[in-house]
């Protein structure tokens, strides 16, 4: 019964049985927020690469608690196939979904995503290449910030490019403005794309002013 399902999947979870992750994913989107928020708040614990699709729609759709639970449960599932499973969702979910992805990924701090992030970044969707820049400035390397500045110029809205931007921003901050990322914005200067080279104006003017 309703009343009675919550606990039986708290049980799952505290015994850490991993094997029930499967199951437990279609609980996650059941109407009734309370078996909603125990599943999800089981897969934090025994979820596998199976929980990402269901807890990226709960992150992006879901009402705030659920929203909440789930957003935080993609941070701390710690499964050898969730990486895996985050980059596959890249492409097979919504605009909202892209970017609670990109902020789970970069919020992960997981390395081993990036060669899959880089070639995202380098594809043709506005919403991909948004997100993609987002989740590199937080974890990739001074050396990436050309790839951003290559972002930017294939950046076809004003939308994509603010988050382009915001990128460069992030990453340099966090580099305290490197001779390698402030050499490669200022060749960036160079380019006779006028609403780039105003966009990476307004950059230099941003890089250690974020507070």
């Amino acid at each position: 019964s309703p009343q009675v399902l919550p606990g039986l999947i708290g049980a799952l979870a505290q015994r850490g049985d991993t094997a029930a992750a499967p199951a437990l994913a279609p609980f996650v989107s059941d109407n009734d927020p309370t078996i909603s928020l125990a599943a999800i708040e089981a897969l934090t614990l025994i979820g596998d690469g199976s929980s990402v699709p269901v807890l990226i729609r709960a992150a992006a759709h879901g009402d705030k608690t659920c929203s909440d639970a789930a957003f935080n449960a993609l941070l701390r599932l710690n499964h050898p196939q969730v990486s895996a499973s985050l980059l596959a969702c890249m492409q097979q979910t919504d605009t909202e979904g892209v970017t609670v992805l990109a902020e789970v990924m970069g919020k992960r701090r997981d390395t081993s995503v990036l060669p899959a992030i880089k070639e995202l970044l380098q594809g043709s969707d506005g919403v991909i290449l948004a997100a993609t820049a987002q989740a590199l400035a937080e974890i990739g390397a001074p050396s990436d910030s050309q790839l951003l500045c290559q972002a930017l110029e294939r950046a076809d809205d004003e939308k994509c490019r603010q988050a382009v931007q915001k990128a460069l921003v992030t990453l340099g901050n966090r580099f305290e403005a490197s001779p390698e990322i402030t050499d490669t914005i200022l060749a960036g200067l160079n380019t006779e794309n006028l609403t780039v080279r105003c966009a990476l104006m307004d950059v230099c003017g941003r890089l250690n002013d974020e507070k």
